[in-house]
């Protein structure tokens, strides 16, 4: 048999098996709280303190099951001592508590040393504390005996536990953010065990109550493990890699108790391999474990830049549209009056004009105009980019809408040598809500693009009903075309066709993008076709009638940037 008995024991119970193994629980946690950063005040002291936790569970355990009266005598002082030293190792773990480098105050630590020191003495070579009484019956609660200088250890425990607490009170006020919240939580873990331990280990043994010391026991290993918790979670450390290991540690201790208790050769060989071959897989697992925890780590990182650098774009981007809109303001009132000169100038208010002047002043009207527009667009897109663009719906019939846009643009194609013409299918309700000054802008932006790209020919509108009793608009010309490829991206910022700027310079690539915004904003669908270059383009406009838009109350400039678009259509 191989350790199967040992003289020494004579009375194992699982309140004994509980005490000894809530000790080497507790100094385990401690060990990987120290590994974290060994470096650290804090982690040394922590492994201190639950060093001093296991000394003293140990030896509780011991006492309970060993009958040797000069190794009772030792256990008990030793019990004593232990229990002590975790007052004083719990002032140093709170001191220790800092976000950057601390010092100990030597005089107040060797004045706690010195105090410790002295009680040490007391307990280990007098009979002034406590002492072992050998005319009694075998039982570790009869053989305890208290000396006349008890309350002394009393008073000492009492001190520096509330010292220790009185200095995680004191960093806690002078804390922030989530050192603040740490201290927090180690302050109640803390407090509510040494009150635990205070009250079962303490004040019911000096009442004789000794079958619940137990417990006592086991509040610290669960003390230390909080504390263990709280400091890796708020030092960011890795939770699960350690979860990791205190399971490792435990199974290993688990098979290897078994391997310590085996009744013949081959039950040893056969543990020995099984806790072999956990210790050795674990050490692949506990490295997989890390690898997986470093790289989420590192893509929760990279996910949490990117989400600043998100928020720093939509910021910048705020910016820019608010730019826009106030550069654009402030360059279209100029252009207005250049507009209204040259206006008067080419009606003759300031006098007749030479043939030569008055081209120029026309060019100075033409492109002025273009300019004028290329700005309207500017200002429509920071407006749809800061969600202030208006929309004011009412009931209008689209027959009477396209008709007048044609009439307007006719004299426009005549001077190009273009045709335009208009094909309403009769006897079709053309009714619909829309935004009458959004849908012009659409519609003529797509014949004024048709104009411009188109050298010979003409443009055709027509517009119908479909089966689905839609309102679709049909603008063909037979200009430059395109290829597939620029029709999946005219409708985006500030793109046009390759060959576009080979006929019309002026262009912003604005037009189309904002035609699409308007369109989606009336639940509608705007596209374009082309059999290639040469061969023309065909842009579609398709409206449900059946969609009743309602215009919201104008907010406020508050409340327009809390919620967004000043108007908002609903289907």
């Amino acid at each position: 048999m191989f350790f199967m008995h040992v003289n020494l024991f004579e009375t194992v119970t699982p309140a004994s098996l509980v005490t000894l193994g809530s000790g080497v629980l507790v100094l385990v946690v401690g060990i990987l709280i120290y590994v974290r950063d060994s470096s650290r005040k804090d982690t040394t002291m922590f492994l201190l303190i639950t060093a001093s936790a296991m000394v003293w569970s140990i030896t509780a355990g011991l006492l309970q099951s060993i009958s040797h009266s000069d190794i009772e005598e030792a256990l008990i002082r030793l019990l004593y001592i232990s229990g002590a030293s975790m007052p004083m190792m719990s002032i140093f773990f709170a001191d220790s508590l800092s976000v950057g480098k601390f010092r100990f105050n030597k005089l107040r630590s060797a004045g706690i040393i010195v105090l410790s020191l002295l009680m040490f003495s007391l307990i280990a070579f007098s009979d002034l504390i406590v002492w072992r009484r050998a005319d009694v019956s075998h039982g570790w609660e009869n053989e305890i005996a208290r000396g006349p200088l008890f309350f002394l250890f009393v008073l000492y425990l009492i001190v520096v536990f509330t010292a220790s607490l009185a200095t995680l009170w004191r960093k806690y006020r002078e804390a922030a953010g989530v050192f603040k919240i740490e201290l927090r939580y180690i302050m109640i873990a803390l407090a509510i065990a040494m009150f635990s331990i205070f009250i079962i280990n303490l004040t019911l043994q000096i009442m004789g109550y000794y079958d619940v010391a137990w417990i006592g026991h086991m509040v610290a290993f669960l003390t230390a493990t909080i504390i263990g918790y709280i400091m890796v979670k708020y030092n960011f450390w890795n939770i699960k890699l350690m979860a990791t290991e205190l399971f490792i540690v435990l199974i290993s201790l688990t098979l290897f108790t078994e391997v310590i208790f085996s009744r013949s050769v081959i039950d040893f060989v056969v543990k020995g391999t099984i806790l072999a071959l956990v210790v050795s897989s674990s050490f692949f697992l506990t490295r997989s474990v890390k690898r997986e925890t470093e790289s989420r780590q590192e893509v929760e990182k990279l996910a949490e830049e990117l989400h600043n650098v998100n928020i720093r774009l939509q910021e910048l981007n705020k910016k820019k549209s608010n730019f826009v809109e106030i550069a654009a303001h402030h360059l279209r009132d100029p252009l207005t009056a250049i507009r209204g000169y040259t206006s008067m100038l080419l009606e003759g208010s300031f006098g007749l004009l030479s043939a030569n002047a008055r081209g120029a002043v026309m060019k100075i009207s033409e492109s002025s105009k273009r300019l004028l527009v290329i700005i309207e667009e500017f200002m429509d897109i920071s407006k749809i980019e800061s969600g202030k663009i208006e929309y004011r719906f009412e009931k209008a019939d689209l027959g009477n809408v396209l008709t007048d846009i044609i009439e307007e643009m006719k004299s426009s194609a005549e001077s190009s040598g273009l045709s335009l013409t208009l094909e309403i299918v009769p006897k079709e309700d053309y009714r619909i809500a829309v935004d009458i000054g959004k849908i012009r802008q659409v519609i003529s932006n797509l014949i004024d693009n048709a104009l411009k790209y188109s050298l010979k020919g003409g443009i055709k509108v027509r517009m119908y009903k479909t089966r689905k009793k839609k309102i679709l608009i049909i603008v063909s010309d037979t200009g430059i075309g395109m290829i597939q490829a620029t029709i999946e991206k005219i409708f985006k910022k500030f793109s046009r066709a390759a060959n576009a700027s080979k006929f019309h310079t002026g262009g912003s690539g604005l037009g189309l993008y904002v035609a699409k915004e308007i369109i989606r904003n009336h639940d509608g669908r705007i596209w374009a076709e082309s059999a290639g270059l040469g061969k023309g383009s065909t842009f579609y406009v398709e409206l449900d009638p059946g969609i009743m838009h309602q215009a919201t109350p104008v907010p406020t400039e508050e409340q327009s940037s809390e919620k967004g678009p000043t108007f908002s259509a609903t289907g």
